[in-house]
């Protein structure tokens, strides 16, 4: 097992409660909505479809994870259903349909 230094757990801890900062997305025109977050190498949004709808071009330089959580989505060739979630490499052309 992993020594734990309980003194200085102690020490660092701060067990007062505190307001957790709820972040609000800023609503882009596409109807993204995107959470800003402190550092450049990730990037939380979200869209809200209605049935049939298509969000735009999703591609990224960068990898990417999409994430149902309502209704069902089409993600390329993969059907995702809430909870679900698939991996898009660097690159790879996307969109999402409601």
């Amino acid at each position: 097992p992993k020594h734990v230094d309980v003194p200085e757990l102690l020490r660092v801890v701060r067990f007062a409660a505190t307001d957790p900062g709820v972040q609000r997305p800023e609503a882009a025109p596409d109807g993204e909505e995107v959470y800003a977050t402190p550092i450049d190498e990730f990037r939380l949004s979200r869209y809200v479809l209605a049935p049939d709808a298509t969000t735009p071009d999703l591609t990224s330089p960068g990898p990417q994870v999409l994430l149902c959580t309502a209704g069902r989505v089409t993600a390329g060739d993969e059907t995702l259903s809430p909870g679900d979630a698939v991996f898009v490499p660097a690159g790879e052309r996307v969109t999402a349909h409601g």
